[in-house]
């Protein structure tokens, strides 16, 4: 089964999938940081880990970039 959004026509296996988009549409994110809203505690977690982290141990084996996951 799949769930296609109403706005837009994109389409979710789950709707959970279809509910977080919808969010989207109507810009009621639950997290906010720099100015973009985040949807779920995880996308949040990994901006503030990856933006805001002090320590970035692990370096890109293609780049060199130092991240912090």
């Amino acid at each position: 089964m799949t769930f296609v959004c109403e706005i837009c026509g994109k389409t979710f296996k789950s709707e959970w999938g279809l509910k977080l988009h919808d969010k989207r549409h109507r810009g009621t994110g639950r997290f906010a940081c720099c100015g973009n809203t985040f949807y779920t505690k995880q996308a949040f977690n990994r901006h503030t880990c990856s933006i805001h982290g002090v320590e970035k141990p692990f370096p890109s084996e293609q780049c060199g970039k130092k991240l912090s996951t």
